[in-house]
């Protein structure tokens, strides 16, 4: 806060004006050794419009600077890094446990699929290893493309008599289409059952397909035979086309519709071939080997997930270890700052006051200099300069101030140790992160051979 000089106090107190009433009364005696009424005043004007002001201002920057460092808790923060070693044991713990129920959880479900395939194989005397595409992308989009392309073929063959014109030979080719797509899938699977040990199934198998074969022969044939009357009478042409089928099988006599039998024939054997190499020739073979083989990668995967995630919570640890340490520099320096920006404070404040008390003292002697030469006399009391005791002022309270710079020195010797804080913690984590990759690796040992999954790597 600005400092009054002393001409404006004197005028800004109106001191001379007191000094005019005061002598019209009489109030200055030769015999007077107190102040009077009007200096008194004169003091608690110059301590509320000066000197309170500022120390007001002085009390609340001491009260924020005084919250700013109860705002920092640098012990706590140390005691963090000290312990990190014992927060990183319960979190890795509380992980390896979650760990270890899972692996044991997906070792039992990938044993036990492991004996259903060696079971499966002593059953039906596989020694070979199954067979099929990786990937079944390519099998579906050539089967895709052949239908589409049977679509299109047909399409153009049937809207050619068809009533409906091109849309109504679209739908009726897409009807064949799916239609022989339908045989040709169970052609597939009957076909496959083959190759099965059991000689019930393989004769089930081969009856199965001959009647099968003789539905499709029917079909395309009757597909022909449409085609063929649709050229006579398209209105009439599916009556027309039973008809012409039950007095000659063969009897088509438009070459189109033979080209449409050909083409319809040589789709059904193009998908049953792709249906039947999708997958292994052995019935269920593929399926089962595929679940095991989807399995494996999924416990591999998982095993490898448990050991990036141990990873990834001792990383956290370090970088909150670090900035625990960053953490701590940086409130200790604030600390300091703030100790510093309280202490000039009251430091400055008890300058003012030195500056207060002087500027009091001149307008105490312009009153009693101007009353000596009002009344052509000198007072007893003029004689010695009468002063206000430091007792009137209001002082800070700095004991907190006091606490927190001794405080400060308990703080200066956790900054000196916290480096060595920092590394043993650090040492510590570093550990950790190698035996908690040990303890899952012995962990998935251990089930491995407990339940015969050792040759899954």
């Amino acid at each position: 806060m600005k400092m009054l000089t002393k001409a404006e106090a004197i005028n800004k107190l109106g001191v001379h004006s007191l000094v005019n009433v005061d002598v019209q009364a009489g109030i200055p005696a030769r015999d007077q050794t107190e102040h009077t009424e009007s200096e008194i005043i004169l003091r608690n004007e110059v301590l509320r419009t000066v000197y309170t002001p500022s120390l007001e201002m002085a009390k609340a920057t001491l009260e924020q600077e005084e919250k700013i460092r109860n705002g920092i808790d640098i012990e706590n923060i140390n005691q963090k890094i000290i312990n990190a070693d014992i927060r990183l044991d319960q979190e890795l713990d509380h992980h390896f446990n979650s760990t270890e129920s899972s692996l044991k959880s997906k070792g039992q479900h990938l044993a036990s699929l492991s004996r259903t395939l060696r079971l499966f194989k002593h059953n039906n005397n596989l020694e070979r290893s199954a067979s099929y595409p990786e990937s079944k992308t390519f099998h579906y989009a050539f089967i895709f493309a052949v239908v589409v392309v049977e679509i299109l073929l047909n399409s153009n063959f049937l809207a050619q008599g068809s009533e409906l014109g091109a849309i109504g030979g679209f739908v009726s080719a897409a009807v064949i289409a799916i239609t022989n797509t339908l045989f040709a899938f169970i052609s597939a699977v009957i076909v496959r059952h083959f190759f099965h040990i059991n000689v019930n199934k393989k004769i089930a198998s081969v009856l199965s397909l001959a009647v099968l074969l003789i539905f499709v022969t029917t079909f395309i044939l009757l597909v022909g035979h449409y085609r063929d009357s649709l050229q006579s009478d398209p209105f009439q042409a599916s009556k027309l086309a039973l008809v012409s089928f039950n007095e000659s099988y063969f009897g088509i006599n438009d070459f189109n519709a033979w080209v449409l039998v050909a083409i319809s024939g040589l789709a059904y054997i193009v998908l049953v071939i792709k249906f039947l190499f999708s997958d292994d020739l052995y019935p269920e073979y593929g399926k089962l080997d595929r679940e095991l083989k989807a399995e494996s990668e999924n416990w591999i995967s998982y095993c490898k997930t448990a050991a990036e995630e141990a990873n990834r919570i001792i990383d956290k640890a370090q970088n909150e270890l670090s900035m625990n340490l960053k953490s701590i520099r940086t409130d200790f320096n604030q600390y300091k700052s703030s100790l510093e920006r309280s202490k000039e404070v009251v430091e400055k404040q008890l300058l003012f006051k030195s500056k207060v008390n002087k500027l009091l003292e001149d307008v105490i002697l312009e009153y009693q200099r101007h009353s000596e030469r009002m009344m052509h006399y000198r007072a007893a009391y003029f004689g010695t300069v009468l002063k206000i005791d430091d007792v009137d002022f209001d002082d800070l309270n700095t004991v907190s101030l006091e606490n927190d710079s001794e405080y400060s020195k308990r703080l200066q010797c956790i900054i000196d140790e916290v480096d060595d804080n920092f590394k043993n913690a650090n040492e510590e984590i570093n550990e950790r992160r190698r035996s908690i990759q040990e303890r899952i690796k012995v962990e998935r040992t251990k089930i491995e051979h407990s339940l015969g999954l050792g040759e899954i790597r």
